[in-house]
């Protein structure tokens, strides 16, 4: 374990800054899957060039995410054709 904080992550963090390896988190509400992936698949390619984690937890309607909803989440992708509660609610 020393020998990967020494060689790997001190000079990144030194380098980059801690918040290249900060943890993110985002909602994606999302009734079609094509669309939910394609989202899912942008923010991964983000996050792999720039560094840093990402937890990204999908909900298929509004109206679960309400149900589930607690503030940890730093951005929410929320589809405007959503049936109930949509992202123009």
């Amino acid at each position: 374990m020393r020998h990967f904080w020494r060689t790997i992550l001190l000079p990144a963090v030194k380098r980059y800054g801690i918040k290249e390896f900060a943890m993110y988190f985002f909602a994606i509400v999302e009734d079609e899957d094509k669309s939910a992936k394609e989202l899912r698949t942008a923010i991964d390619r983000y996050f792999t060039e720039k560094g840093g984690s990402v937890e990204v937890t999908r909900f298929r309607n509004g109206l679960d995410f309400e149900s589930d909803y607690s503030p940890r989440f730093d951005a929410v992708f929320m589809d405007i054709g959503l049936p109930e509660i949509n992202g123009m609610d």
